[in-house]
């Protein structure tokens, strides 16, 4: 159901701008109209005849207004050659000295000949199909047609600007390696099969589905990964056939999530290949996809959510007492201003005197109740949080800075909310920062206005009776086939460093829950 029918607004019919009834059937027919009919890049039949072929490429890639494509018509001895490429996807110093000098200056009788003897490029291959053919030519590679032959040469003479390898935006570690994902598919397999050496780690290369026709990289381990699991995500990604377009690994979430009511994460999304080389190892499966600087891992488990990489570079202790913040923080981000509403409407004998007085001292003037005074710090909290990130990158510290302190101030000098309504939301905010990953952070932002509004109704009970169905909840759901909250609940044999770590003994061990394919 989409939507707009929650308000009670259903469209008639879709609107189409200057079209008229004749014009859309036309349009469907020929597959670019429907908003579920993907274009139809199979539409390019290879022939032996090069003049048949280079009519269809034109009439494919609209010659007569796009600039970029490229195509030449040369001879090699005595046969016509055609070459087709995208102008800025293809290296055409490569293309002028690797093809097309040597096909000109050495006659060749076709294309097996050409292979054989003339072209000295190692990325090379015939193509026989002909949507196999366009997307070559849409991927940065040149195609060559030779008349009188069906089939077609295609080098890999990728050549477009991408960004290089530098350090991690959002996962940075004081120890540890320091290198990021990039929005290079190939440059991020590169990055996990130089940590993960072992020749067992392939990697299935598959388009995403959408209109854009960008591609994936399915990365596992074979015979550590479970096969089913494998198919399971490979059927997913095959799945996503009606979607006008797939930017990233982040669309892929949300396309190939099993329950889409829950908000909380069901995978785990790194930009550290460290991290994704960690759960390869362990018989994971790691979804690359090209112009996304992050790599998807599943199946995840909450814990999963909760460790960071340098827990494995510093001293167990230390690792152990952050793990333990951490904790701390998610229950203090979820709970703390529903507890203090509860506190100061319902269970006041649980406070000290001293803090009963200073409080009612406090409050005295202000005109908001309770329950608004921390809703709408919570709000403001959120609104600066967001600014900060979506201002420039020269003033987002100063706007955090300044806006907080200049805002907290003017609403306590204005009798809007008291500095003990101040103090429950920072602190709320703040250890909401202390969870390292971003989707878990949200999805407890939404929680935490619920186990509010339950603080308002009734109470410690209120949140006693939310808590508890949110915790079965958690125990019920699966990360693709995987629960939630394993190896606790249920109970199974697996590595015991979720909360406590201990000394590195030995490395590489698979959870009973993860292990498939029957390696240990």
């Amino acid at each position: 159901m989409p939507d707009w029918d929650w308000f009670g607004f259903t469209p008639k019919e879709a609107f189409f701008l200057g079209e008229d009834e004749e014009e859309r059937n036309n349009a469907k027919e020929d597959g670019y109209g429907g908003s579920n009919v993907p274009p139809k890049l199979d539409g390019f039949t290879p022939t032996e005849s090069l003049e048949e072929n280079k009519k269809q490429l034109d009439a494919l890639f609209h010659k007569e207004i796009n600039m970029d494509y490229i195509r030449r018509e040369f001879y090699c001895g005595k046969i016509k050659v055609l070459l087709a490429f995208i102008d800025g996807l293809t290296n055409s110093m490569i293309v002028d000295d690797m093809l097309l000098r040597p096909l000109i200056q050495h006659p060749c009788e076709g294309i097996d000949d050409a292979l054989r003897r003339v072209l000295p490029i190692n990325n090379i291959s015939v193509a026989t199909d002909g949507k196999q053919m366009v997307n070559s030519i849409l991927e940065g590679d040149a195609v060559v047609f030779f008349d009188g032959d069906a089939r077609a040469i295609t080098l890999d003479v990728k050549s477009y600007d991408k960004r290089t390898v530098g350090e991690t935006i959002n996962e940075k570690v004081v120890k540890g390696p320091q290198q990021g994902f990039v929005e290079n598919m190939r440059t991020n397999i590169t990055l996990i099969r130089s940590i993960v050496r072992v020749p067992d780690l392939v990697s299935q290369i598959m388009p995403t589905g959408g209109d854009n026709n960008m591609k994936c990289a399915v990365m596992y381990r074979k015979g550590v990964a479970s096969e089913q699991l494998v198919q399971r995500v490979i059927e997913k990604i095959k799945g996503i056939s009606d979607v006008g377009f797939v930017l990233g690994g982040g669309m892929m979430e949300q396309l190939m999530k099993e329950d889409r009511r829950c908000i909380l994460p069901r995978t785990l999304q790194t930009e550290r290949p460290d991290r994704a080389a960690a759960y390869l190892t362990q018989g994971h499966i790691a979804l690359v996809c090209d112009g996304y600087p992050f790599v998807m891992v599943l199946p995840i488990t909450f814990f999963s959510l909760m460790q960071t990489s340098e827990d494995y570079f510093i001293n167990p202790v230390f690792a152990t007492i952050e793990r333990i913040i951490r904790y701390a923080s998610l229950f203090i981000s979820m709970l703390l201003p529903g507890i203090y509403v509860a506190l100061v409407l319902f269970h006041q004998k649980m406070l000290p005197i001293e803090f009963i007085l200073s409080s009612l001292a406090s409050r005295q003037l202000i005109a908001l109740p309770v329950f608004l005074e921390i809703l709408l710090m919570s709000i403001v909290f959120e609104l600066l949080r967001e600014a900060s990130i979506r201002v420039q990158s020269g003033i987002n510290q100063t706007l955090g800075i300044v806006g907080g302190l200049i805002l907290g101030q003017a609403a306590v000098s204005a009798n809007l909310v008291s500095p003990i309504a101040i103090i429950v939301v920072s602190t709320a905010g703040l250890a909401s920062f202390a969870i390292p990953d971003f989707s878990l952070q949200m999805a407890l932002y939404y929680v935490r206005f619920i186990f509010l509004g339950a603080a308002l109704l009734g109470g410690f009970w209120g949140i006693l009776l939310v808590f508890i169905p949110l915790c079965a909840y958690l125990c019920s759901i699966k990360s693709y086939g995987v629960p939630y909250f394993t190896p606790v609940a249920p109970k199974t044999r697996s590595n015991r460093d979720l909360i406590i770590k201990g000394n590195i003994t030995r490395g590489g061990d698979i959870p009973d829950y993860i292990r498939g394919g029957g390696k240990k």
